[in-house]
């Protein structure tokens, strides 16, 4: 017996030999293809039963360069990026992500900035039930003391998220609170140790807001090959105070749904609905659309989005979308191109941006980033040149 093992392994690789020529030869090496396909799919659905019992914490994504980073807990909404090991037990943890960064722009002073220090909060009530926050602590302000007369560092400090999930299955999944507007990929999935690039493209930055406050069901489901997320949100509309108080008449309301076929490919659509309080009757509807395509260490990622201004008396509707591509060699080295185009509703002249990168993770997570911006176009605030540099490290 101690033989087979041998006799199975030459026997496999003597059948390509005449895969070109033998018709059976050929449909045996197409079966061996679909046997890796379906164990690496099994592999994949006895990882996601595992996280939904709590035994360990979700993979990192697979973003190139990533490989060797420590897998991360929390949610297929963004709060995956919370770095822990594989084997830590279930129970509440404390992680987090920080960033230091530098910018140099035509006509302005070299600048460094302590950008963020988000701390991650996650501890499982049940089975079932979950809470999570991220607090974020951010570049502070100088002050004077209108008592003493001197000059007072004050740190500002915000509740990025504050959230409780139930989460009785994969496909049906309630979640209430503070939470990471689900429009668009980059959004929700922006912990900045994991990207490429320093800056966040306008499109990301200037249409919607970055969170909401109110209720999501959200699930997974996974129709034959395929997997497909769905994210259907309600939740307070804009104003001075939307954690706490809805400034509008009535409530936006989102969606997505995300699918993701074989060869690491996603395709994305999104809608979100708010009513604009500077203007009667009025209220602006969001419509986006993102890709990723990543075929090993190369990556290439892009997102869109219309707007769509309803009511008499509005500003307008911006639009915009950013392509960005990048390849990593050896797991460490990057180079990053992304093209960006944007129009606000204010403007006349959209803003085109071009960005021109390299990234390098010496050790996982940690990361170091430096790129160019060419900006063209657009208003005043994004039309200067510059470099810009940070790093940024999981702890």
């Amino acid at each position: 017996m101690r033989f087979f093992p041998l006799f199975v392994v030459l026997l496999l690789c003597r059948v390509p030999a005449y895969a070109g020529d033998d018709p059976l030869a050929a449909e045996i090496e197409a079966l061996k293809r679909q046997v890796a396909e379906q164990a690496q799919r099994l592999d994949e659905l006895s990882r996601r039963l595992a996280e939904a019992q709590g035994r360990v914490a979700p993979a990192a994504p697979d973003l190139p360069g990533a490989a060797s980073a420590p897998s991360v807990a929390g949610d297929a909404a963004g709060d995956r990026w919370l770095p822990v090991e594989a084997s830590e037990p279930a129970g509440a943890s404390l992680r987090g992500y920080a960033v230091v960064s530098y910018r140099r722009a035509e006509g302005e002073p070299d600048t460094f900035d302590q950008e963020e220090f988000a701390v991650y909060f996650n501890s499982p009530v049940s089975d079932q039930v979950s809470v999570f926050a991220e607090i974020e602590f951010s570049n502070g302000v100088r002050l004077t003391n209108p008592e003493t007369g001197d000059d007072e560092d004050v740190g500002r400090v915000k509740v990025e998220r504050a959230l409780i999930d139930y989460h009785p299955m994969d496909w049906a999944q309630v979640r209430v609170g503070k939470f990471l507007n689900p429009f668009g990929d980059w959004n929700v999935n922006h912990a900045d140790p994991l990207h490429f690039t320093t800056s966040r493209p306008l499109v990301v930055q200037l249409v919607y807001p970055e969170t909401l406050t109110g209720v999501l069901l959200q699930g997974t489901f996974f129709p034959a090959d395929w997997e497909v997320d769905y994210r259907v949100h309600l939740s307070n509309g804009g104003g001075e105070q939307p954690d706490s108080v809805d400034g509008n008449l009535r409530k936006a309301i989102g969606a997505r749904l995300a699918v993701r076929p074989r060869g690491g490919v996603q395709l994305g659509v999104s809608f979100y609905d708010d009513a604009d309080d500077r203007y009667d009757a009025s209220h602006q509807q969001n419509f986006g659309l993102d890709f990723q395509w990543r075929p090993g260490a190369f990556q290439l990622i892009g997102e869109g989005l219309v707007s769509r201004a309803v009511g008499g008396g509005t500003a307008g509707a911006p639009e915009g979308m950013f392509v960005e591509a990048a390849y990593t060699f050896g797991q460490r080295f990057s180079p990053v191109l992304r093209y960006e185009w944007m129009r606000l509703p204010q403007n006349d002249a959209a803003s085109r941006v071009g960005v021109v990168g390299v990234a390098y993770r010496p050790i996982a997570p940690l990361l170091l980033k430096a790129e160019y911006q060419v900006h063209r176009g657009g208003t005043d605030r994004w039309q200067s040149n510059a470099v810009l540099a940070s790093v940024a490290t999981f702890f």
